[in-house]
């Protein structure tokens, strides 16, 4: 019979390269370890077994510049829903929507430390 041939394993002396840093759309640099806030609050919702978390647009305190809210609703009751919403505009709508959802996660997970994660 044929031996059973197994798949490339990571054994001693291998070596893994680590990806090269991602840019995003607002010109963010992320390094392979780091996530955008919006990735953590859905990931956290996931684990909460919430739905994914909404976000939508409010009116900005100066003209030209956007903000976001986001509501990580429950499952089951409307009126648990989570709302938050930073109490300053950003440039962007892909940074406003970045700065909701940190403001989500400084109040769902005062512990947990972000600054080492989000870029």
């Amino acid at each position: 019979p044929s031996p059973v041939t197994m798949g490339k394993r990571g054994g001693a002396g291998t070596e893994y390269k680590d990806k090269p840093a991602e840019e995003k759309k607002d010109g963010t640099v992320v390094k392979s370890f780091q996530r955008m806030p919006t990735q953590l609050l859905h990931e956290w919702s996931q684990n909460q077994k919430r739905p994914k978390p909404q976000y939508s647009g409010v009116r900005p305190y100066e003209r030209g510049w956007c903000r976001f809210k986001v509501t990580v609703p429950d499952a089951k009751d409307a009126s648990k829903n989570l709302e938050f919403e930073p109490n300053r505009d950003a440039e962007t709508p892909f940074s406003g929507r970045e700065d909701a959802a940190l403001v989500a996660l400084l109040k769902l997970c005062p512990t947990r430390p972000s600054s080492e994660n989000c870029p």
